[in-house]
Formats: structure tokens, C-alpha cells, sequence
């Protein structure tokens, strides 16, 4: 067994969406639909097909034409293409006998039962005046936005956000003692940039009233004063708005900075090449932070991660808040958040790493443990904050049975679950209710194991009140995936020996508790 290479030598034709074929089989067609159960069809991104085809990447290192792309792309799972690839090449691909046409009606079936299930062709098949008699030929905006949509909306914004740092519980704000708040940055007005680019979204009436700005004085008492000065915008150098920005941090008992990225920086077809805040907000965020009186609080805007090392390390920074692109509440959770309507329980589902990480190793470097490693399974260093990290105004105490271990054999471990038991106390001093998550990690001496534990399953416990104890149960995954290491084929194998299970992220949510072992699993031939 060993780590699957650029070129997987078992992995006929070419790469499907840049991944093997073999493995697009193996994930779409065998857990998707095997596993899963999954009855509807498979769409390609657009272009993702013809474009993978096309890449230098694939093209050196894949062999195959364009028909076998399309061949393998159909064989893997995937029934429809949006965009070029399966119009021009099925025909000549079944005409040569590359492709059964019988291959081809496994998609369009798929393809079609749901089209007559939602009542798209009926239409065209009704009499004309006749009412369409499928329900879902009715559905209209108020069928997705309705009272339950916007409150899924508003709990996944407050369960996402991440509180990053927290210094002297500069966190919870009490907002009855607010006289003067700041606002101050590129996005503390902000509305669809919460939603993310450019596209993909809708709009209504809340992404508009959701500015930081207008929830900011909608949450404070009449009697505060909420300011907002840009600064300067997302991209530029420009500084002319410093004047304004550090005279009304000064001014102000509490300031909050609302910075980040937009769609000019990343988006569809927009890369960065920075993992650091583009143009002046690192300058303008320690200048404010140098002119207020009280340590600063720091809200992040973004898709892909930042790298905010000075922001992180300032005394002036009490507090950084991750929002990522929260959606159409994300103002309003940012400041439920902020002034403790609810506690943070978000946990990073990235490694952030610091700004040298992108001189470190080329970008078209795709060997995981190579270069000092990549992702939270094989970076070697230290990153700015790791996978899985998030505080909570709550504390928390981890507990399991260390010399707790499991006997079974590879043949089991791929078919019966393993699960270990702990709990999880709320043992907060400020007496705060709160919602945790705690994440299950694997890890192996193996030598193709990952080189840092493996995430195998995550449990969200959720409002436990002060000295609550809850019992949390961890497993190995389903089927013995964690345990499973992938060879060139795309076939998961479990092998022998030793592996332990440990709960939390070191430091994070689960403070000294965290990160402690809760049982071992012995895995025999």
C-alpha cells in the first residue's frame, strides 16, 4: 500500500474533474449511490469536464483522448455534463465502440424520472389551458423562503463563525454599556458580500437590512452612538481614510473592524496569490487598533482563509472573529455573536496557515506530504490557527477512558462501526449556555498513514447549561473509512496494527481537556 501519485498507473484513460476515474467510480457510483442510496443524477460543474480534459496537468499526465474523457466521466457517475464535452464526443465515442449506448440510457433514465417527478415536461404534454397537476410545477419564491428557510439561514450563520481570539474575555460585549461604538472598515456596511461572488444567489429584503451597520443600532439602546468610517476599500493602497477611521477608534469605548476579501479577490475564474489581507486593511486595522482606547475586535469577511499574523499577535486585537461569507444573516450573527446572544461554537474546517506558506511550495505541487506538507492530515509546521480550532465563551472539559481499546479484525473494521464513549462537561465560570462540537481524530504509526490525526467522526452537543454533563459517542467512521488507507486503484484497504483516537483540538473549545486520548483500536489480520 502506498499514496496514490500524479500519474495512478491503475487509473484507466483520464482524470474526472481532476480526480482519477477509478476513484470518481468509487466515490459517485459506489458510496453516493452504493452506500448512500442516492436515486437522483450527477452534474458536472460547468465546463469542469472539457476544461480537466484540456488542462496541461491532465494532459501530461493522463493518458487518453477526449472521447475516453468523456467515457470515463459517464462510467464514473457523472449523467450530465454542463457544458461542451458529452455533445461532442458520446456519438463518436459509441460509434467506435468506446461507449455502450446502453451506458448512455442508464443516464437519461436517471435523468429523466426526475424530470417527470418535478413536473418539468408536463407542460409540453398537457392540453392546452389545462392545469399541470404536478404539485411541484406550483412551487414559487415563497416555497423557499419561508419561516423555516430564514431560520435555518440565521442558525447556520451563528453555528459557522469561528472565534478565532479572545484576549482578557475581551468577548462577550455588553451592549447595555456601549456609549460609542466605531464601525469601521471595507465591510462593516456590508450586505451581499456576505452572500459570497457574484453569482449563485438570490436577494431579498433581509441581505439589504443585514449590514453590521444597521444591526449595530438595531441591537444597541437608542442612547448609543454607532459610527462608520470605510478606512479604505478591500483592494487599493489608498490611505486618505485613515484620518477619519483612527480619529472615531479614539473617540470610541468600542471599536469593531469589519475587514475581508470580495469578489474582486476571489472568485470564480479569480485566484489569489496572497494569503494576506489585500491592499492597506492590515495597515488600517493596527492603526485603529494603535488609536483606540480599548482593545479592538476584528471581524473577518472571506472565503479561503487569511493569514492575520500581526492581527493576531497585537495586544491592541482583543478579539478576531471568523464570518467567512455567512450568508444572508451573517451581519446579524456577527453581532448575536458579539454581544452574546448566543456563544460561538463554530470550528475552523480549514488549516490557516501563515502568509510564507504560498513561497513554501508551488501551487502545481499536488504530492500532499511533499514540500513540508499540506492540508491539517500533512503540514509539518505550525500554522496561524489549525484545522478544527474555535473558542467559546463557555468552557469545556473533555473526559474518556485513555486505556480504553477495541479488538477487531480488518475484515470487521469494514463492516461493523467502532465507537468510543467520553463526555463533555460545561464547566464555565461565567455560567454561559452554549453549543459545542466535539471532533473525533484517528491517528496511526503506519507508514502511510497521514502524518497528523485523521478527522473519523464530529458530534454537536447542542445548549449545555453550566456544569451540565453530556455523554458523547465517537466512531471510526462508517465501514472502516477513516482507518482506510487508498492505493493507486482508488480502493480503500484497512490494514493492521495500532490505532488511537483522541478527542478536540489542542487549545481550542475543549481547553485543557482537549486533544486528550479516549481509547485505542487494535486491528488484526
Amino acid at each position: 500500500m502506498r499514496r496514490g501519485g500524479a500519474a495512478s498507473a491503475m487509473c484507466s484513460y483520464n482524470a474526472v474533474n481532476g480526480v482519477p476515474a477509478c476513484l470518481s467510480d468509487a466515490m459517485i457510483n459506489g458510496v453516493l449511490r452504493g452506500e448512500w442510496g442516492f436515486d437522483g443524477f450527477v452534474v458536472s460543474d460547468c465546463d469542469a469536464l472539457s476544461d480537466g480534459a484540456t488542462h496541461a496537468y491532465i494532459v501530461e499526465h493522463f493518458n487518453g483522448s477526449l472521447a475516453a474523457q468523456a467515457q470515463q466521466a459517464l462510467r464514473g457517475g457523472t449523467d450530465l455534463n454542463c457544458g461542451a464535452l458529452y455533445g461532442e464526443q458520446n456519438v463518436g465515442a459509441v460509434r467506435s465502440g468506446l461507449l455502450a449506448e446502453a451506458e448512455l440510457d442508464v443516464a437519461l433514465q436517471r435523468i429523466y424520472t426526475k424530470a417527470f417527478e418535478l413536473g418539468i415536461l408536463d407542460a409540453t404534454m398537457q392540453p392546452a389551458g389545462s392545469a399541470n397537476p404536478n404539485p411541484y410545477a406550483a412551487l414559487g419564491a415563497e416555497a423557499v423562503d419561508t419561516a423555516a428557510s430564514r431560520a435555518l439561514a440565521l442558525q447556520g450563520a451563528l453555528q459557522g463563525q469561528v472565534l478565532l481570539k479572545n484576549e482578557g474575555a475581551r468577548l462577550p460585549l455588553d451592549g447595555a454599556s456601549i456609549g460609542k461604538l466605531a464601525l469601521i472598515g471595507p465591510h462593516a456596511n456590508g450586505s451581499t458580500v456576505f452572500l459570497g461572488g457574484p453569482n449563485y444567489h438570490g436577494y431579498n429584503e433581509i441581505v439589504g437590512a443585514n449590514t453590521p451597520l444597521l444591526r449595530a443600532r438595531a441591537k444597541l439602546p437608542s442612547s448609543a452612538a454607532v459610527t462608520y468610517d470605510q478606512g479604505c476599500d478591500v483592494t487599493t493602497n489608498d490611505t486618505s481614510g485613515f484620518a477619519a477611521a483612527t480619529a472615531a477608534a479614539a473617540a470610541a469605548d468600542v471599536v469593531m473592524l469589519f475587514l475581508g476579501l470580495d469578489d474582486t479577490v476571489e472568485n470564480e475564474g479569480q485566484d489569489r496569490d496572497s494569503l494576506e489581507l489585500p491592499g492597506a486593511q492590515a495597515q488600517l486595522a493596527l492603526a485603529v487598533a494603535d488609536a483606540a482606547a480599548a482593545p479592538v475586535v476584528v471581524v473577518l469577511v472571506n472565503g479561503g482563509p487569511l493569514a492575520i499574523g500581526a492581527l493576531k499577535q497585537s495586544p491592541k486585537v482583543g478579539a478576531i472573529l471568523e464570518a467567512f461569507m455567512p450568508g444572508q444573516y451573517g451581519a446579524e450573527a456577527a453581532m448575536a455573536l458579539l454581544l452574546g446572544e448566543a456563544s460561538p461554537s463554530g470550528l475552523l474546517p480549514v488549516t490557516v496557515y501563515d502568509a510564507d506558506f504560498v513561497t513554501a511550495r508551488p501551487i502545481t505541487n499536488l504530492d500532499l506530504r511533499g514540500a513540508g506538507g499540506v492540508t491539517y492530515r500533512y503540514f509539518e509546521g505550525e500554522p496561524l490557527w489549525p484545522f478544527g480550532f474555535g473558542l467559546s465563551y463557555a468552557d469545556f472539559a473533555f473526559a474518556g477512558d485513555a486505556g480504553a481499546t477495541l479488538h477487531t479484525t480488518v475484515a470487521a473494521a469494514e463492516s461493523a462501526p467502532l465507537c468510543f464513549h467520553m463526555s463533555v462537561t460545561n464547566t464555565g465560570a461565567a455560567a454561559v449556555t452554549a453549543d459545542v462540537v466535539v471532533l473525533g481524530f484517528i491517528s496511526s504509526s503506519l507508514p502511510d498513514a497521514p502524518r497528523n490525526p485523521k478527522l473519523c467522526d464530529f458530534a454537536r452537543e447542542a445548549a449545555v447549561a453550566p456544569g451540565e454533563k453530556r455523554g458523547v459517542k465517537l466512531c471510526v467512521g462508517a465501514l472502516g473509512a477513516a482507518l482506510a488507507l487508498v492505493d493507486d486503484a482508488g480502493v480503500q484497504r484497512v490494514l493492521p496494527g495500532s490505532y488511537t483516537v483522541t478527542a478536540g483540538v489542542k487549545g481550542a473549545v475543549g481547553g485543557a481537556g482537549a486533544g486528550a486520548v479516549i481509547g485505542t483500536l487494535i486491528v488484526s489480520a
